[in-house]
Formats: structure tokens, sequence, C-alpha cells
């Protein structure tokens, strides 16, 4: 028997009796929730090259979470969030709160439902890679290392930070870094102090040290009023076209069927008169002249 799904009654006037089914979000396949933004792979695109987007590295996020390959990397993200207490004279409770909160909003930011993963487990792989992002970017600029990839390093393995299902909603990493850093950077004081001129700096550093042409400099215009999802939904604002100017829309477009059978009939015309005197800019000019 098909369980029928918990609605919403709507009142209309005179017409008390209506009820209009309206799924509340709790019922909702985790890619329909309003807050999904963070999606695995189509796996027609994991056939073509699957390397490109699969974590090779270190896994961020639930998706590849309980892979064993990429569990050596754990310890790094221990020693990174150790770190940040004492950078950030925070406990772990404090910089917990907000994902203790949050919980189930951040697990519907995902495309799938992680029954093997328990809240305790979940809010602890939140935390933990999201500080050891944040931390990232604030050791790359603070030591201006380069960005490109060395010592054998694949560029694959490199922009793990890229990857679509290696990510965590950007309004966590976004609150972590304003609760807990955003005092340390080491800014003028008149200078922007917001998460989006951090993450714009290290994207700045990344694209200069590969050598790639991508323009950071109206980062608040271009960011103005849009909902980002994470980081690689950040960068993707910056690699959109410009707005296109569109000229005169296209009245009348000729069928290619009829231009060839008009250029076929001028050549047997030719050939069937004067051979000799037809030439190729005849052939044209007639041409052209049936288009109009």
């Amino acid at each position: 028997m098909k369980l029928m799904k918990p609605c919403i009654e709507v009142e209309i006037e005179e017409c008390d009796d209506i009820i209009v089914d309206v799924p509340l979000a709790v019922d909702l396949d985790p890619d329909e929730q309003p807050a999904c933004c963070i999606y695995r792979v189509p796996e027609k695109l994991h056939k073509v090259n699957k390397d490109a987007y699969t974590p090779m590295l270190i896994s961020v996020g639930p998706f590849h979470h309980h892979e064993k390959k990429l569990k050596k990397m754990e310890q790094l993200k221990l020693r990174y969030f150790k770190e940040a207490l004492y950078r950030t004279k925070k406990d772990q409770k404090d910089l917990a709160k907000y994902i203790v909160e949050n919980e189930v909003l951040i697990r519907h930011c995902y495309a799938e439902i992680f029954h093997n993963i328990n809240s305790k487990e979940f809010i602890k792989m939140i935390l933990l890679d999201s500080i050891f992002i944040i931390e990232h970017l604030l050791r790359t600029k603070e030591n201006s290392r380069r960005s490109s990839p060395s010592n054998g390093t694949t560029y694959c393995e490199y922009t793990w930070w890229l990857l679509l299902e290696n990510q965590v909603p950007f309004f966590v990493l976004k609150e972590l870094n304003n609760s807990a850093y955003q005092d340390l950077l080491n800014v003028q004081e008149n200078e922007d102090k917001s998460f989006h001129k951090f993450v714009v700096d290290y994207f700045k550093q990344f694209f200069e040290d590969a050598g790639l042409n991508c323009s950071f400099d109206d980062y608040q215009k271009i960011l103005e009023g849009k909902q980002v999802g994470h980081l690689t939904d950040f960068l993707r604002y910056f690699l959109l076209p410009p707005k296109w100017k569109f000229g005169k829309g296209i009245k009348h477009l000729p069928c290619a069927k009829n231009r060839f059978y008009e250029c076929s009939k001028q050549i047997r015309i030719y050939s069937k008169y004067d051979v000799q005197r037809a030439n190729f800019i005849n052939v044209e000019t007639d041409f052209i002249n049936a288009e109009k």
C-alpha cells in the first residue's frame, strides 16, 4: 500500500473542502531539496575520463568519505585541525556549533542520503574538511607558495578542491571563516576582509601560477546577488562569458536542401548550352541571386 505524503491544507474562500497536496521539504528526494547544490558527476562523463572527476589524493564531503585509498590524508586533516584550534584560540565546541545547528540543512545540500554516516560522524567530517580547506587557503596566502603541481603530483591530484564530488557547502566555509579566522587575516585597515575576497585572492594566485587568464578584479560586481553553492560554483561565476549582445532576429533561414538544388539547376543550365562560357563566378552569382 502506497503511503500518502503529508500535505498542507490551503483554504480558499468559498471552497473550504479543497485540499492541495504540497510535498514538504522532508518528503522530497535529495536532489529536489531547495538547498541541493552538490551532485555526483553523471556516469557518462565518468566513463570519458574517470580520473578527471574522482579524488585521487584527499576526500572532502561525504561522497568519497569511506574510500580506503583516501584515508591516509585524514591524519593531515587532524593535524591542521589541531593547529587551527591553537591559531584561532577556539575550542572544538565553538567551531562545531554552527555545523551541529545546521546539520539537516548541510545534508540537504548533497544529492544523496547518507544513511551510512550517522550524525556524529557527519558533523566531524564536515568540520574537519571545512577547517582543512580554510587552513589550506590561509597557508597559501601567508606563505605565498606556488600553487602549480610539483614533485610528480598530477594536476588532477592537486586540484582536489575543484572536484564537484569533493565539496562542502560554501555557507559553512564562510561562517567558520567569519567566526574564527576573519580577524587573523593580514590585511590593510580599509581592505576588504570578506570571505569572498579571501577566496578570490587564492584563485588569483592559482591562475597566475598555472599560466591561465581569468579576471577577478570585479569580483564584488560579479558575485552581487549570487547564491554560491561551493568552491567550484564560486569559480564558475568568473569563468562565465559576459552578457552577450544579440542583433536582429533571423526572419528567414533557407533550407540547405533548397540551396543545393538551386545551385545544381544553374550548373546543369550552363552545362547544356555553353560549357566553355560557364565559370565559377557565374554559378556563384546566380546562386546568391537565387537566395534573395
